[in-house]
């Protein structure tokens, strides 16, 4: 697929039903079409966090990149 979209929606998929290693490949596809999405670094921290064992550097990695990612667009909520 093209569209990062595809991947963010068949890592969900793969999340739902417990196929972390495969929601990260694919959370992976997505950030390598679209880097400045937050949300995909979120999700792959989360997905990072459930494999077995839970790899916490790559999470806290993603989610230090979602929350950079994101600042912008909630910022107005902190003001």
């Amino acid at each position: 697929p093209k569209k990062a979209e595809y991947y963010e929606h068949r890592g969900m998929c793969y999340k739902k039903i417990g196929n972390y290693e495969e929601s990260v490949k694919d959370y992976t596809n997505a950030i390598k079409l679209e880097g400045t999405n937050g949300n995909f670094y979120y999700n792959r921290a989360i997905s990072y966090m459930c494999l077995s064992p839970p790899d916490y550097d790559k999470a806290l990695e993603d989610y230090n990149e979602a929350v950079k990612l994101s600042q912008a667009k909630y910022r107005p909520l902190f003001n």
